[in-house]
Parts: structure tokens; sequence; C-alpha cells
């Protein structure tokens, strides 16, 4: 090969000029750098020459092979168990004040339904299909989990009995809600790639007035003038008053089985129930609201006041050493409520009720008095307030402030009349005399 690279390193300039070796003036153009060119276009042509004749082997034995892109030697991410994780979503929430003690217990009795149903799977294997499932068990699941009936028993062989009264569809909606919110967060913490719940909805063939069907006036009837009333063989307090205090201020289940004593007190010469979440007098604090909306001043009715005197029973009970007005009623899961609702759904099958669209169970009797409102064209702000709803007029809900207590009985309360005698219940055991 000749030393002469002149010639070269005039192509060579030509090539460097139009950036073939980077930024113009980047590289000497150096007898070194011109033996080295030659040396790359000889080959170069080489190879177009065998090309030319069909041989394409040729370059392979003289080009450098092909480097192999070194196998990644990071270990897989350990797969994190269904449990670990709620674990961990509920510590979040928490800590990031999503939730309160009290919420979380409740959200968190539903998110168990993954593993209950599932198993204590891995969360990255839980797929469409596996919500899809989670979604229909729930629907073929007793209403009542914790009956005698179905205490001990498996979630399949509970579908094996094909229970009659089954969850409600709402009900697995918002379990449906919950465990996507715990799906998304898994998403956003990368423990998966995506959320297998997202849209997965139940399309409900009842519109949401038909859910359920207040009482009627002749249910009314048949409820208070059933034999548990008129024979006087409550066992239990809760289960004489409760219904009735719902009926005559629309108040929760919840919000009545977890009163406090000096919950029932006076309030501009009102009797109300005040619906709180505080501490009572002893630092005891174990009530929650279902929104900063159902806490209120609830005035009681003149039925309850001057022919029942439940103010007085309120007090007998302070005076008998009680911290709540029904202390029968312990705490099942999150809620003191529960043994009652399973209490007045099995005294509800004795009485004859007329047919309805909906269902009508304890929570009826809150429909029941939002129904003679709406009825009497009367659901105005006041109304709103008592009823624990978010008040419907902008200006009312944040320029203005609370509706006294004397305004919602005078406007709400005292016009409340279902024209059904109940007299008879002033000689009851548990009405003071």
């Amino acid at each position: 090969m000749s030393k002469d690279y002149d010639t070269m390193r005039n192509c060579m300039i030509i090539a460097a000029q139009d950036g073939a070796f980077g930024p113009p003036n980047s590289l000497p153009l150096s007898d070194e750098f011109a033996h080295e060119f030659t040396k790359t276009l000889i080959t170069y042509y080489r190879i177009i020459s065998h090309r030319a004749e069909g041989d394409y082997g040729f370059e392979k034995s003289i080009l450098p092979p092909e480097s192999v892109a070194p196998q990644s030697t990071q270990e897989p991410k350990p797969q994190i168990l269904l449990s670990e994780a709620l674990e961990r979503y509920k510590a979040d929430r928490i800590a990031a004040k999503r939730w309160s003690e009290g919420s979380a217990k409740d959200i968190m009795s539903t998110l168990n339904s993954l593993t209950d149903i599932l198993g204590d799977i891995p969360v990255d294997e839980v797929d469409r299909q596996a919500v899809r499932h989670v979604r229909d068990t729930l629907l073929q699941l007793p209403r009542f989990r914790n009956s005698k009936r179905f205490k001990g028993k498996t979630i399949e062989e509970m579908v094996t009995l094909e229970p009659d009264n089954t969850v409600a569809v709402s009900t697995v909606s918002n379990n449906l809600t919950n465990i996507s919110s715990f799906l998304t967060w898994c998403e956003d913490e990368q423990i998966i790639s995506h959320n297998p719940a997202h849209r997965l909805k139940i399309k409900e063939e009842k519109p949401e007035t038909e859910h359920r069907s207040p009482y009627t006036t002749k249910d009314l009837e048949n409820l208070f003038n059933a034999s548990q009333y008129v024979e006087d063989t409550f066992l239990h307090p809760s289960d004489f008053w409760c219904p009735i205090l719902s009926l005559f201020t629309g108040a929760r289940r919840e919000e009545l089985c977890q009163l406090h004593v000096e919950d029932v007190r006076q309030e501009d010469g009102v009797w109300v129930l005040d619906i709180n979440k505080e501490k009572n007098v002893h630092g005891f604090a174990n009530k929650k609201l279902k929104n900063p909306s159902a806490k209120r001043l609830l005035p009681l009715h003149p039925f309850l006041v001057e022919t029942l005197r439940f103010p007085e029973f309120a007090r007998q009970q302070a005076t008998n050493g009680h911290l709540r007005i029904f202390p029968e009623l312990v705490k099942i899961n999150t809620n003191y409520g529960h043994k009652l609702g399973e209490r007045f759904s099995e005294f509800k099958k004795s009485v004859d009720l007329e047919e309805a669209e909906g269902v009508k169970d304890f929570h009826s009797l809150r429909h029941t008095f939002s129904n003679f409102f709406k009825q009497g064209k009367m659901q105005g702000d006041p109304f709103e307030q008592t009823f624990g709803h978010k008040l419907k007029k902008m200006s009312a809900e944040r320029y203005g402030g609370r509706f006294p207590a004397s305004m919602c009985f005078e406007e709400v309360i005292s016009q409340l009349d279902y024209g059904v005698d109940l007299s008879h219940l002033v000689k009851y055991k548990y009405v003071p005399q």
C-alpha cells in the first residue's frame, strides 16, 4: 500500500467539510488518520464487490461480531400479597388523613371481600376476570352473613344455600367502588400495571326512588299494633324506641343506636337529639357521622316529649350509670345498629304490610318521614338540614348559618302528622310513668 496520502487527504478534507467525521476541525487529518480511512474504504469496496456476486457471507468474516446486550441481572420484584397491600393501603389513607379510624374499619370490611373470595393471592394476579368473580359472588351472598344460619360457613357454602335475602345491589356497587380505589392506589404505587376494576359497574334496573318504599298509613297501624307492642314483649329498650324515634325524627338507624345520654338535651327551648361524633363528658368517643351534613340538632316531636317522655327515659339511663341511651347494643364491626336491624327484620316478618315496588325495612321509616314532607311539598332548606342532607340552595349552604333548632321544629317537626293513633304506647314498660 502506497504511503503517499496526499490524494486521500484531499478526499478527507471534502468529507470533513460535509461533517462525515463530526464537527469541522474536530479531528486532525494526520497520515495515521488517512491510513485508517484508506483501509476502511478498501474494506467497504471489497464488501460491495462480493455482494454484487451474491456473496453476503464475506462481510461476516472480516467485520467484528455484533455485541450481544448483557442479560439483566436485576432480580424480579417480590410479589405482594393482597393482605399486605391492603394493610399498606389502610396505613397510607390514615396517614394522609383521608380516612378516620372509624371510616377505615367500614371501608376495610368491604375490601376484605377480596381475600374472602379470592384468597390471599398476589395483587398482580387480580385481573379483570377475578374482579368480576368477586362482583358476581357478592351478589349471591346473604345480606346478614353473621346470622346463625350462616355462622361458620365459607363463602362457597353460603352461595350454595341460595339465600333469599341477598346483598343489595347498591351495597355491591359501593364495594366495587372501594375495590377500584384500592387497585388505583396499587397502580399509583407501581404494585400493579393497571387497575382491572376500572369502569366495572353494575347496572341497576330499578330507579333510585324504588330501592326502598315508605310505609303506608295502614303499614304503620299494623307495625305499632303488632303483638310485641300491644303485649309489651320487646326484650330491649332499643327495639321499642328506635323505630318510633326514626319515624318521628327521620334519623338514621346508627345515629340513634350510638346516642350518648347527654345527646338528648334542650336547645332554644326545644328538646333535640344532638347528632355528633364528639367525645362525651367522660372522654368516651365512639360515634361517627355519615357525612358532614349529618352533624345537626334534631328537634323532637311533641309525641316523643310529652306523650312518651323520651327525654325522661334518657335521664333515667344517665341516673342508672349508662353512658349511652341504649347500652344493650354492642358494636359489631363498626356499627351499633347491626343486631337491632336483624331483630327488626324478624319482627317485620310477623306484620302484614301492603305490597310495594321497593323493600320495606328499618330504613324505610326514614323514607316515610321524608315522604310525608315530599307529598306536602315542604322539603325546603329547614327540612334538608333536619334530614341531614346538604342544603340545596347555595346561598343557604355557603353564606347563611345553621337554622336554629326552634325554626326546624316550627317549620318541620311540628307539621308532622301521620294520622295514626299511637296513644296506646304510653303504657309500655320502657315509657317513664
